[in-house]
């Protein structure tokens, strides 16, 4: 492949843990950066090295202290809300939960499940019962009604109405797990918005990511880079 073919390129950087991952595990901008090298685009690829160091930064010098973040539960929206079975998950070292990591969340279920999944109903939950859920692929998989309609069979559970999230609103669409560069940088903001809209600005939903004017990194630059290439 090398010698006849092309650059061969191939590592699973979204999830880590799987048994058969034997083999050295990258990070999103270290797989971008041996992508960007194969097809000779080093600077672009630090072009938007830069605008991801800076939403970093940005992010960390805003953040609050550890003890005044919540503590936060990872579970998929695509669980059976009706009969109450939930996959949960800790959060993990791989690309699919880079934003949770970049914000310093404190990871509700960790030291509560054995592997990178578990699936647990209501009182399950309840026993750990954190501050906030929030629920992966919430804004990739489903619309904003087929989200509420499924968050509403939670809220009407006799079990799930107890949890401290539920009570006090604190149900949030998490971002999908395949992300590249550009999808990262939104999925972190969108994260940030809101778990902390006092810090970060108020989160409205998607239209927040395409029109508001309080952005945590700069869309003509990104677009700049795509188009231009630095």
């Amino acid at each position: 492949m090398e010698r006849n073919v092309a650059p061969f390129l191939g590592n699973d950087i979204r999830r880590r843990g799987d048994d058969w991952h034997d083999y050295r595990y990258y990070s999103l901008y270290e797989a971008f950066e041996i992508v960007a090298d194969a097809f000779d685009e080093s600077e672009r690829y630090d072009a938007y090295d830069a605008v991801h160091e800076e939403l970093r930064a940005t992010i960390q010098s805003t953040l609050p202290p550890t003890a005044e973040r919540p503590t936060v539960g990872l579970i998929s929206v695509n669980s059976d809300f009706e009969n109450g079975s939930f996959w949960a998950y800790p959060i993990q070292a791989g690309n699919n939960h880079k934003q949770y990591r970049d914000l310093g969340i404190r990871d509700a279920f960790d030291g509560h499940i054995d592997g990178g999944y578990a699936n647990w109903d209501y009182e399950q939950l309840l026993s750990v019962d954190p501050d906030a859920i929030v629920f992966q692929y919430g804004l990739t998989h489903v619309s904003t009604a087929e989200f509420e309609a499924e968050i509403e069979r939670m809220r009407d559970d006799p079990v799930g109405g107890q949890l401290r999230a539920v009570q006090n609103d604190r149900l949030y669409r998490g971002g999908g797990s395949y992300q590249g560069p550009i999808v990262n940088l939104f999925q972190t903001e969108a994260t940030a918005r809101q778990f902390y809209p006092d810090a970060f600005g108020e989160w409205n939903g998607l239209d927040t990511l395409a029109s508001d004017s309080l952005t945590l990194f700069d869309r003509q630059r990104v677009a700049d880079i795509v188009t231009e290439g630095a």
